[in-house]
C-alpha cells in the first residue's frame, strides 16, 4: 500500500530497461525541490565558513 495524491491503495509502479522506478512527476518536483534546498543550505553554510552574513543578501 501507498498514498499518492492523498489516496492511499496499491499502485502500479513503472520502471525502466535498468529496473529503476520511474518516478512520478509529483515525486520528479519533490526531489527538485529537496535537492534545490540542500544546495541553498549548503551554499548558505559556506558563506557563514567565509565569514559572509547570507542573511545581509537574503533578507536585504
Amino acid at each position: 500500500m501507498a498514498e499518492f495524491q492523498e489516496i492511499d491503495r496499491l499502485w502500479l509502479r513503472w520502471y525502466d530497461v535498468d529496473g529503476d522506478w520511474i518516478l512520478t512527476e509529483a515525486k520528479q518536483q519533490r526531489q527538485r525541490a529537496e535537492s534545490a534546498e540542500a544546495q541553498l543550505q549548503s551554499l548558505i553554510r559556506r558563506l557563514r565558513e567565509s565569514g559572509i552574513d547570507p542573511d545581509r543578501f537574503l533578507n536585504g
